[in-house]
């Protein structure tokens, strides 16, 4: 009877040790877990951190780029403000190229044929150099020196 009161003491004794040494394992990891946790949210802030300096460095050499481009209508604004007019002058810029190349395009409805092409090449040719009978192979078989040649010729009727 002594060893089965003393086996069933030793078995109670080693359960509980077992038990208090798993528990530690487990604070042990859940530690583990928010220090590493931790780390991550210092990574990500410091990430934030840089981006947003980077992107604040980006916007300051633009607006001084901008600044030196704009000149005296620039002075005393703020970096906002000198990026704003530039695109607004940007913005008129690209209006008018694309009026411009809307009124180009209405004089025109169909795009020419590599034929037509060719001939009003070939006409423009002929008025600049006089030579009517200069042809398309022609052209492209000319030195680079006889074509300069010919811009010079071309050049001087008009």
């Amino acid at each position: 009877m002594k060893r089965v009161a003393f086996a069933a003491i030793l078995g109670t004794v080693l359960l509980l040790v077992s038990n208090l040494t798993l528990a530690d394992f487990d604070q042990r990891d859940e530690d583990e877990a928010k220090a590493f946790e931790l780390q991550n949210r210092e990574a990500a802030r410091k990430e934030a951190l840089r981006k947003q300096k980077l992107e604040a460095d980006n916007t300051k050499a633009k607006a001084d780029m901008f600044r030196q481009a704009l000149g005296a209508q620039a002075n005393g604004k703020s970096d906002a403000e000198v990026i704003a007019m530039m695109k607004a002058q940007q913005d008129a810029a690209e209006r008018r190229y694309g009026q411009q190349a809307q009124e180009a395009g209405k004089t025109q409805d169909h795009p020419m044929s590599e034929e037509q092409a060719d001939q009003a090449l070939k006409q423009a040719l002929e008025k600049a150099s006089g030579d009517e009978s200069m042809s398309m192979e022609e052209l492209s078989n000319m030195s680079d020196a006889e074509l300069e040649a010919l811009a010079r010729k071309a050049a001087k009727r008009q």
